[in-house]
């Protein structure tokens, strides 16, 4: 009978009245009057994530109380606690200055109970005094009148709401688990609970308990005449009779007719049993339904095996494990876009059935009736409820079964013993790419929806396949859709929709496949692939596959990562758990695996035959795409291949180290052509292409091979870029914008570098953009102690730059206390229920900072030091003493500084211009 507890909250507010009257008072004494509120010697108990240990008082100051506490077992623990987590037992108040009217009578004693005219004392020998309340000092008086009679604290409704050895449940972020109560406190409860399949101990406050399957707490009953009284709990209702259960255990049913009005409107309020979960004329889930549950920010597919108020008992597998557990109704869901249980009526009320929603197409709806048969009903002969709710329903594509590949026909993994890539040579060509002009669209999506991914289809309408998804679907629904649009004519034709918690990954129109990955988690980590057939413009789709992605190896607490991309009629390219594999669903097998790969990432050659992987050492290896045979290797140091690229006409394989760019010509052999990384900023999973013009694309950057440096960038402005790639020397980008509350996808195509640009780049002498490198000159600034002064010097030393006092380019380091920081932390412990109490603290950390300057412009830095967000200790260690290890001297990142081999001047180091893409178009900016 939930609403009979809804005020629990009040209640537990005025039982904190007792405790505040053991602390709260000693701020309202007059200075003369202050006492500390506990002594040395004190028996208390302290709080150690919500649950109360019993200890003695070792000391106290400024508001910390060191206490010697029993863990249980003979565990004696000492620790620092907050006087708010120290309490005296069973109800006492702390030591504070007791005065009579009069103000004669003054004695330092504790609080320990009281009746409705008396309050009783203990003093400091120990010996207890009885004191009408009436005689107290008017400021006590009133205090002491405000906190309820000993036994009555928790009091309401005519009786204290839960007793010892009561079965409930408590509250713990938003689930429940059952319980036994063992000691009943001002405001909370001392429970034994379950969690999982461990016993745990804790306190709760009253507001976080309640008792199973709806039923109340315990509470006076009385008939409309007043002369039935009794002292029980509700356990159920029917539409006219409600069971109570008596405190000799014994149940007795009354009609709801004779009890007293209160009763009587509180229990209108109260659904009839059976029916708390009822909508739409309708239980919506029932016991043996095929569900699924959301347990951790991931759906899993579950079995409900209890309904209860709220909630569903489901079974599920999760990491190869079976759960039975608890979900919220706005937890669970019916697989495939299916609905649940309601009621289904026709527009004239004569026809009435409790079925749940299948599928819809544009006329008719399918639904399933309560005896498994499905039925197809016309939608505009449906009531105009349903006809409303279903024009807002999507037709939804079902997920594909799932689809069994055969094991890999290969393993291999990337081999060092390979021929050097100086020595390979081959002689395939790009293949023909979509062709695209310039031009733009831009279209509405769902109000939450963002741009995911932008696939060229091409064709004469140049179609773009473009992906996107709810933002929110995590919480309140959405759902996931391709478009087709066309920069070129300005269409967009809405095609079909998939389940909220998958992506758009990749489209083939030589296969007439689109691939999905459906996603889970707090991290949005990939689960399986999906695969449908769809052709080029269509508005729906057909389910063809699925399949489970293997766990990555070590990826616990990290996003996964993954590589996909179809090629020619029926394979497809997968980078998964370190390796790369050629999936063929005509055969249904995979081919090969490569095991070795680094971040599963993968580099196609632009003819389709050829691809390229870099290893964990940071060597790159080419590989043939039919057989996985691979053709060559090079191996390099930590950095060594830290980006990788083709040209876009095949000839030239690219890879990126710390410091250069190294150039290999595929069609002649032999060693690479070495450019200047000019400020060129890449990683492995940065697109790099060579373009036409002797230009390099790597993501928002375009590098000139003539300058040796990086030149453009091509950056959103009031816009979120979700995709951009390069067609020849066209860029095709994909982003999300709102305008006026309202998201709208925008896909455009332009030519980069545009020839403004090109211009401006020819009137440059590329070493004028050089302010730094080996045998030009840095000023040293440095104060203090005298280790900073050395690690500069000898890091500049290193990279060859000439110490010069008159230099306007300025290395500067420093090491102090920084800035105080106050953060407010909450404490966890592993194994225990907790994570409610939080401490504050206020720390100067140590900061070494490095920084080179061009006159008073920042042009590069590090930093070492500062307040951390997550700290660990050892039961009995305090959370300020491990702060204040930020706060210790320290010089070490002096003794093995690195500084960058080269840099630019500030006002270069993003190129010579930068092209916002915005809502209008591209708009260029010269730096």
């Amino acid at each position: 009978m939930r609403p009979i507890s809804s005020r629990v909250a009040r209640q537990a507010a005025c039982c904190f009245l007792l405790l505040w009257l053991s602390c709260g008072t000693l701020h309202a004494q007059r200075p003369s009057d202050a006492i500390a509120p506990v002594r040395v010697g004190d028996q208390v108990e302290v709080q150690w994530f919500r649950t109360w240990y019993p200890g003695t008082v070792q000391s106290y100051s400024e508001g910390t109380v060191n206490v010697q506490y029993d863990r249980g077992g003979g565990r004696m623990t000492t620790g620092e606690f907050k006087l708010e987590d120290t309490r005296f037992p069973n109800g006492e108040g702390a030591w504070m200055v007791w005065k009579d009217s009069s103000g004669k009578f003054s004695v330092e004693a504790r609080y320990l109970s009281r009746t409705k005219t008396e309050v009783k004392i203990r003093k400091a020998d120990g010996s207890e005094m009885t004191i009408p309340i009436d005689k107290l000092s008017s400021e006590l008086r009133k205090q002491v009148l405000k906190v309820p009679v000993t036994g009555n604290e928790n009091m309401i409704d005519g009786a204290n709401p839960v007793r010892v050895g009561d079965q409930i449940e408590i509250e713990y972020f938003s689930k429940w688990y059952p319980g036994v109560v063992k000691r009943v406190l001002p405001g909370q409860v001392e429970v034994d609970y379950d969690y999982g399949s461990f016993k745990r101990e804790g306190t709760f406050p009253l507001a976080e308990i309640r008792f199973p399957n709806g039923e109340g707490r315990w509470r006076l009953w009385t008939d409309a005449s007043e002369q039935f009284k009794v002292v029980a709990r509700y356990i159920s209702r029917t539409q006219d009779k409600v069971t109570i259960r008596k405190e000799d255990g014994s149940d007795v049913t009354i009609p709801i007719a004779l009890l007293s009005p209160n009763l009587r409107s509180l229990l209108a309020k109260t659904p009839i049993t059976g029916e708390e979960n009822k909508i739409d004329g309708a239980n919506p889930v029932r016991v043996g339904d095929q569900i699924q549950v959301k347990y951790w920010f991931q759906w899993y597919d579950a079995v409900v095996t209890k309904v209860l108020a709220g909630e569903v008992e489901a079974q599920f597998k999760r990491h190869n494990r079976d759960l039975t557990e608890r979900i919220k109704l706005t937890d669970i869901r019916f697989p495939n876009g299916e609905g649940r249980w309601r009621e289904w009526s026709d527009a004239s009320g004569s026809f009435t059935v409790i079925a749940r929603f299948i599928s819809r197409d544009e006329t008719h709806v399918t639904i399933r009736k309560e005896d498994g048969t499905d039925s197809r009903v016309e939608i505009d002969k449906l009531n105009p409820t349903l006809r409303r709710l279903l024009a807002e329903t999507p037709i939804i594509t079902p997920r594909p079964r799932n689809f069994d590949f055969q094991s890999p026909r290969q393993e291999l993994e990337v081999s060092a013993q390979a021929a050097d890539l100086e020595q390979l040579v081959i002689s395939a060509s790009a293949a023909t790419q979509p062709v695209f002009g310039t031009g733009g669209t831009g279209f509405a999506i769902s109000k939450s929806d963002s741009v995911s991914a932008a696939i060229p289809v091409g064709g004469e309408s140049q179609w773009v396949a473009v992906g996107a998804f709810s933002k929110n679907s995590s919480r309140s629904g959405g759902e996931t859709r391709l478009y087709w649009a066309s920069p070129k004519t300005k269409a967009v034709v809405e095609g079909p929709v998939f389940l909220d918690d998958e992506r758009i990954v990749d489209y083939s129109a030589q296969q007439s496949r689109l691939l999905n990955v459906q996603v889970g988690g707090y991290w949005s980590q990939p689960i399986r692939f999906c695969t449908y057939r769809v052709g080029v413009g269509e508005t729906t789709a057909r389910a063809e596959a699925s399949w489970e992605i293997p766990e990555s190896k070590g990826s616990f607490g990290r996003r996964s990562q993954y590589m996909a991309k179809l090629i020619g009629g029926s394979r497809l390219l997968l980078g998964n758990d370190a390796s790369v594999s050629l999936y063929d669903f005509a055969t249904r097998e995979i081919v090969y695996s490569i095991s070795g790969v680094y971040e599963n990432r993968f580099y196609l050659h632009p003819s389709g035959e050829f691809f390229a992987v870099m290893d964990n050492s940071g060597g790159v290896g080419v590989f043939e795409i039919d057989g996985g045979r691979q053709l060559a290797y090079r191996g390099g140091g930590r950095t060594y291949g830290g980006g990788v690229g083709f040209s876009q006409d095949g000839r030239h394989l690219l890879t990126v180290s710390g410091s250069e760019i190294s150039v290999w010509d595929l069609f002649e052999g032999g060693q690479p052509k070495t450019l200047r990384q000019g400020g060129l900023a890449v990683g492995p999973a940065t697109p790099i292409s060579m373009l036409s013009g002797g230009w390099i694309s790597a993501g928002s950057q375009i590098y000139s091979t003539g300058l040796k440096l990086v030149v453009w960038n091509y950056v959103g402005k009031g816009v979120s870029i979700a995709d951009r790639q390069m067609l020849g020397r066209q860029m095709l980008v994909a982003a999300t914008t709102s305008v006026s509350g309202q998201a709208h996808a925008l896909v455009g195509v332009a030519t980069v570098p545009h020839q403004d640009a090109i211009e401006l780049m020819k009137k440059v002498d590329p070493d004028s953009l050089v302010m730094l490198k080996p045998g030009l000159g840095v000023r040293i600034e440095a104060s203090g102690d005298s280790r900073i002064a050395q690690g500069l010097r000898r890091a500049a030393a290193a990279r060859g730059f000439r110490e010069d006092p008159s230099s306007e380019v300025i290395l500067s380091g420093s090491a102090g206390p920084g800035k105080p920081e106050k953060r407010t932390y909450q404490l966890t412990s592993f194994g225990r229920i907790g994570g409610r109490q939080t401490e504050e603290h206020t720390v100067t950390p140590w900061i070494q900072k490095v920084e080179i300057r061009y006159r008073d412009q920042y042009a590069w830095g590090t930093q070492q030091g500062g307040v951390p967000y997550f700290v660990s200790f050892k039961e009995g260690g305090s959370l300020g003493a491990e702060l204040q290890k930020s706060s210790q001297s320290s010089y070490d990142m002096f003794n093995n500084l690195k500084l960058p081999e080269e840099l630019l001047y500030p006002r270069y180091q993003h190129g010579l211009g930068t092209t916002e893409i915005t809502i209008n178009g591209f708009v260029d900016k010269a730096n």
